[in-house]
C-alpha cells in the first residue's frame, strides 16, 4: 500500500517547480523483504532567455523495516544546457549522491556511508534530422566509510571521453 503524489507549478515561462514522491510499502531489494519507504523529489527549473536551461533536483529516500532505519539516500543533480542554435548545444551535469546505511539491518556486509560525485560534459551537433554527433567526457568519483568507521577520500573510479555518431539509415 502506497500513496503517490505529484505537484507542478509554472508561474511563468522561465520558472518551473515540481514536487513528487511516495510513502508506504516498498521492497527492500538488498535484503529481500518488505519495508516502508518515504521518497520525495523536488525539482526547480529555470529558463534564462532562449539559450540557457538550468535545473536542480534533489531526491530523498528513506527505507525502514520493522520500525528501524535501513538506509537514507540523498541525490542532488545540477544540470545546465546552453543551446548555440537549433542544431547544437552543450550540456553539463554534476551529480552528488550520499547513502547512509544501518549495517545491523543488512543480511550482508555493507559500507556505513557511500558518497559519490559524477560529472558529465556533452556537446551535440545535429547534421540533419537523421544524423547527430555527440562528443563528451564523464568522471566518476567515490568515497566510503566502512563498518569500522574508516573513511576513504573521494577517489576517481572511472572516466571516459566519448564520441558517438547517430545515423538513421532509410532505404
Amino acid at each position: 500500500t502506497s500513496v503517490f503524489f505529484n505537484a507542478r507549478i509554472q508561474p511563468s515561462g522561465t520558472f518551473t517547480l515540481n514536487l513528487n514522491g511516495n510513502a508506504g510499502d516498498a521492497v527492500d531489494f538488498a535484503n529481500e523483504r518488505l519495508g516502508s519507504e518515504l521518497r520525495i523529489s523536488p525539482n526547480l527549473g529555470l529558463r534564462v532567455g532562449r539559450n540557457i536551461d538550468l535545473n536542480i533536483q534533489q531526491s530523498y529516500q528513506h527505507m525502514r523495516y520493522e520500525g528501524r532505519n535501513v538506509f537514507t539516500a540523498h541525490l542532488t543533480q545540477l544540470r545546465g544546457v546552453y543551446n548555440f542554435s537549433p542544431r547544437s548545444f552543450v550540456r553539463a551535469i554534476v551529480q552528488f549522491r550520499q547513502t547512509d546505511r544501518n549495517p545491523d539491518m543488512y543480511t550482508a556486509d555493507v559500507d556505513q556511508r557511500n558518497r559519490a560525485v559524477f560529472t558529465q560534459f556533452l556537446y551535440a551537433y545535429k547534421v540533419n534530422p537523421q544524423t547527430v554527433l555527440f562528443a563528451g567526457y564523464t568522471d566518476d568519483r567515490n568515497a566510503l566509510t566502512d563498518i569500522q568507521g574508516r573513511h576513504t577520500d573521494l577517489t576517481q573510479k572511472g572516466r571516459a571521453f566519448f564520441l558517438k555518431l547517430g545515423y538513421a539509415w532509410r532505404p
